[in-house]
């Protein structure tokens, strides 16, 4: 569900670009106002989503949540700011300041939703920060408070958008119904209570300008009393409205509960860039002078450098996760990975009731306990929702996936859970005695390595069991550089190598030395050693028992010779 959150991200940002250049194009010919063409957009949209959800359920308990109504409020806050700001900033710098979200939005999931952000998000936030600072050094010292106060709150209030969407409770059960009309009508409803806000915003503004006779920069920017019966404004923006802003505010809705808001935001870093460079298309296409001379002078290639930072840090915050998720389909190019996962769209939220099934419910227990409860791994691992999983728990065995995702679960279950060992996530016995079966049936030769920890217990005496488990990982990491899946934990300080290449001296050698390089972990600095006992196959013996006995006696052999 991960790739097709962030298929819906990007068809919202390449949204945004077209957006930005379709009312620059219609301005010139039309004479429209962006505001109020906006404003209705949002209205049409939300006409066309309730059209086509109808009556049913959700609906009036979406305009009683209070999310719905902050959903609407951030964002006639932000918009609101954004008109302020840009008396003092230009419109790139604008779109680019925004970008500071993102560390609002993982900072509050941190907070309130316990998200904590990973390595890569640290890197995404020096980026914008670094690239903001860049953004204030260039601003006119004399209004640098008032900037950066505004662009702190716009920052809180757009993130305060998206964060709403997430936790409102609607949408989340709309979402684990399946139905798309139940989404639709959930969405249709958020959007009509904000659009109206903005609308009814812009209209008293423009009724009290008209009326006292306001002449003030900030106030001219909104639209005249008359632009609300300006026909081409009206009826492109009816028309923008119907056929792509309702597909595309129900996509940022349902990207942003699968993928997060920090995710989302992160990826609408790529709107100032992809803006300009489909600026240059414009301009060619369409004889329209480009704004190209934002990136002019010593100030331009600034700003062109505080882009370059954020677009690469945001990025650097959600690609890994993209590369994870296409990497966990098996044997699938990147098109078919994206491809499987919006085939799966429709499934992954689907969830039944039967009192008696409660194998989905027990599946999703053990595994959040193999995993230290960490909702977010074990959704990523299904390719499900955290959503989905809580509503799994809560129906205590009387709630269950449907048949296909049930069974996608189950066989990922048996593949990624039931054979690896809990703290160390290396393979365990069950999984040894399959794969050696495996090796037996082809009857291919291997060697099998037994390996027993030395000094290991003098760890857990003198520093405590939580060195002992940080010993037993990094043996294992270590094990893997070398031999990648082919360690297996039997148990306590016992570990198995399987390798199709003979294990000879100079191959154990390496094994030891690698064990015995000293382990750091917190105040502490400690070293173990390992006594190694090899069998092969067919010389030593033809079964996974004869084979760890005769490794087992070898094993013995080197402790006593150490």
């Amino acid at each position: 569900m991960f790739l097709t959150g962030v298929l819906q991200a990007l068809v919202f940002a390449i949204q945004s670009v077209f957006f930005n250049n379709f009312v620059r194009i219609a301005s010139l010919n039309y004479d429209l106002n962006g505001i109020l063409f906006a404003c209705i957009c949002g209205v049409a949209a939300s006409f066309v989503l309730l059209a086509y959800a109808g009556p049913g359920k959700l609906g009036v308990s979406s305009m009683k949540n209070w999310a719905t109504w902050t959903y609407g409020f951030c964002g006639l806050a932000q918009f609101s700011l954004d008109i302020y700001l840009v008396q003092y900033v230009s419109a790139t710098e604008l779109s680019l300041f925004s970008r500071i979200n993102i560390i609002v939005a993982m900072f509050l999931a941190l907070v309130f939703m316990n998200r904590k952000p990973s390595k890569n998000d640290m890197v995404a936030i020096f980026s914008i920060i670094l690239g903001a600072g860049i953004l204030l050094y260039i601003q006119d010292q004399a209004y640098l408070k008032i900037v950066a106060g505004l662009v702190l709150l716009i920052a809180i209030f757009r993130a305060g958008e998206f964060m709403s969407t997430e936790v409102h409770q609607q949408s989340v059960q709309a979402n684990d119904s399946g139905n798309m009309k139940d989404r639709a009508r959930v969405v249709g409803f958020a959007s009509f209570v904000s659009s109206i806000m903005f609308l009814t915003f812009c209209f008293v503004v423009s009724s009290l300008k008209a009326i006292y006779e306001v002449d003030n920069e900030l106030v001219n920017s909104l639209p005249d009393v008359k632009d609300y019966a300006h026909m081409p404004t009206i009826i492109l923006a009816i028309l923008y409205g119907v056929f792509i802003t309702a597909f595309v505010r129900f996509c940022i809705w349902s990207a942003t509960n699968k993928i997060k808001t920090e995710n989302v935001l992160a990826i609408l870093i790529l709107v100032p860039i992809l803006t300009y460079l489909s600026e240059i298309a414009v301009s060619v296409l369409f004889n329209i002078e480009m704004n190209s001379h934002v990136f002019e002078g010593e100030k331009g290639n600034l700003v062109l450098l505080a882009l370059i930072l954020m677009t690469i840090g945001s990025l650097f915050s959600v690609v890994p996760r993209v590369i994870q998720n296409v990497n966990r389909q098996e044997g699938q190019s990147w098109i078919e990975a994206f491809k499987e996962s919006v085939k799966q769209q429709n499934n992954n939220y689907e969830i039944q009731h039967d009192a008696f099934s409660s194998s989905d419910y027990n599946v999703l227990q053990q595994t959040l306990a193999f995993y230290d409860h960490d909702y977010r791994q074990v959704a990523d691992l299904y390719n499900i929702t955290e959503d989905s999983i809580k509503v799994i728990l809560a129906g205590k065995g009387n709630s269950c996936f449907i048949d296909e995702v049930s069974k996608s679960v189950h066989d990922i279950y048996q593949k990624q859970v039931v054979v690896r060992d809990k703290l160390t996530k290396a393979k365990n016995r069950i999984s040894l005695t399959v794969d050696v079966a495996d090796l037996i049936k082809q009857d291919n030769q291997f060697s099998l390595a037994l390996l027993d920890l030395n000094d290991f217990k003098p760890v857990n005496d003198n520093y405590g069991h939580e060195y002992g488990d940080e010993a037993l990982k990094q043996t294992v990491s270590r094990l893997k550089e070398l031999y990648k899946e082919a360690v297996y934990r039997l148990g306590g300080d016992e570990f198995v190598l399987v390798s199709e290449n003979e294990l000879d001296a100079k191959a154990i050698s390496r094994i030891k030395q690698e064990i015995m390089k000293p382990i750091s972990f917190k105040d502490h600095t400690f070293e173990i050693g390992t006594s190694i006992g090899i069998s092969k196959y067919k010389e030593d013996g033809i079964t996974e028992t004869e084979l760890l006995e005769i490794a087992d006696n070898k094993l013995y052999k080197d402790k006593e010779n150490k």
